[in-house]
């Protein structure tokens, strides 16, 4: 293990830190010394106030420690706090003091969790949509809002998905790799990938060959095939909630907010009722038919952006493939196995239909492995 404590894994520090090995306090000085050392090129922090709560989880009888006793877990800047400000990434909210936390933060900081208020190479999870409680946070639309989480490894996002009390009906056994059955899905937008994402895709599948996991190519139905329709009625849906959900500071102070936000309010992309009312029944059909076609398989492989990670913090990317999945409810897993052509990071999804998380964990832990092998390698080809 590297004698950093800021380079541990999740599942690593919170060993060490039920045992006392090291203190929470000191885990939490490695981490802001860290950040001191990036953040003004990251830029990523909106509020910092550690080493005061790692004080009082020192103190906590080891008997009565949480799961995530003493875990370092950065907060999106859209979840209230109790105890630090919450501005919603907007000058309408600045200095903004919740009363409560945001019913995520609660069950986090009920684990023994240190909170952080708060194209990346690192493993990430979206949730069924529902399975963790969105109330107390800014909402942007809510068909589509869904809790996610960022971590080092398959078996951090464990972790959280334990504490969470995310549980299929039937606990998923576990299955060799010649008994995984993949299904790569070609989805409507396959022409929209870039040389490093199509590049990804057949690494990834040429690696499950290789190790006789079962892969199967599949494309989308003929009622999900038209990419157009797609995109319209996510645009449709997203943008008629999101017009509901900032309305308020809209009144407020409409100035400060972005024109993009402003324009939606002002209805100038002209979505009526009906057409909101339509996109929600067609856009309802598809996330069953989706649903349904998954269950066929153990687990869905797909992209999970364009192309490789932008360089710089200005563009973050289309979200078009990742949007697709939460539109459809069903859990994510990005698995940041690979490389673009400038060392930026490159990432796969896996997919189960709602309500298999659990199954999404254990079949994403198997092909990980596998995934993952060589990534050292590979980095090795853009950072020796």
């Amino acid at each position: 293990m590297n004698s950093s404590p800021y380079k541990w894994t999740a599942t690593q520090a919170l060993e060490l830190l039920k045992n006392d090995t090291i203190s929470v306090e000191e885990y939490a000085q490695s981490l802001l010394d860290r950040i001191q050392d990036r953040d003004r090129i990251v830029k990523a922090w909106a509020h910092l106030d550690l080493l005061s709560q790692a004080r009082l989880l020192d103190k906590v009888p080891v008997e009565q420690r949480g799961p995530l006793h003493g875990l370092a877990i950065g907060i999106q800047d859209i979840m209230d706090t109790k105890d630090m400000p919450t501005q919603y990434g907007s000058p309408i909210d600045e200095g903004y003091q919740p009363d409560a936390d945001s019913h995520a933060v609660a069950t986090l900081r009920a684990a023994g969790a240190l909170i952080f208020a708060s194209y990346t190479k690192i493993f990430t999870m979206k949730a069924t949509f529902n399975a963790i409680s969105t109330k107390i946070h800014k909402p942007c639309a809510p068909s589509f809002d869904t809790i996610g989480f960022f971590a080092r490894s398959i078996e951090d996002l464990q972790l959280l998905a334990d504490v969470f009390d995310l549980k299929d009906d039937e606990p998923p056994k576990d299955t060799s790799l010649d008994q995984i059955s993949v299904a790569v899905i070609k989805t409507p937008f396959w022409s929209s990938q870039g040389l490093g994402t199509l590049c990804s895709m057949y690494n990834s599948i040429d690696i499950l060959k290789r190790n006789n996991v079962k892969v199967e190519e599949v494309s989308f139905p003929p009622e999900v095939a038209d990419p157009e329709v797609l995109i319209r009625l996510r645009d449709v849906i997203i943008q008629g909630e999101a017009r509901v959900s900032f309305l308020p500071e809209y009144h407020l102070n409409k100035a400060k907010l972005a024109y993009e936000i402003r324009d939606i309010i002002e209805k100038r992309s002209n979505i009526t009722r009906k057409e909101l009312r339509d996109a929600y029944d067609e856009y309802s059909k598809m996330r069953t038919i989706i649903n349904d076609l998954g269950k066929n398989y153990d687990i869905i492989l797909a992209r999970s952006a364009v192309n490789d990670a932008p360089v710089g913090l200005d563009d973050m990317g289309s979200p078009i493939f990742n949007t697709l999945w939460i539109g459809f409810h069903m859990p994510v897993i990005n698995i940041p196995a690979f490389f673009g052509a400038w060392g930026m990071p490159i990432g796969v999804s896996l997919i189960a239909p709602r309500f298999h998380d659990q199954q999404l964990l254990r079949r994403s832990k198997v092909i990980s492995e596998i995934l993952m092998a060589d990534v050292e390698e590979r980095a090795r080809a853009f950072f020796p």
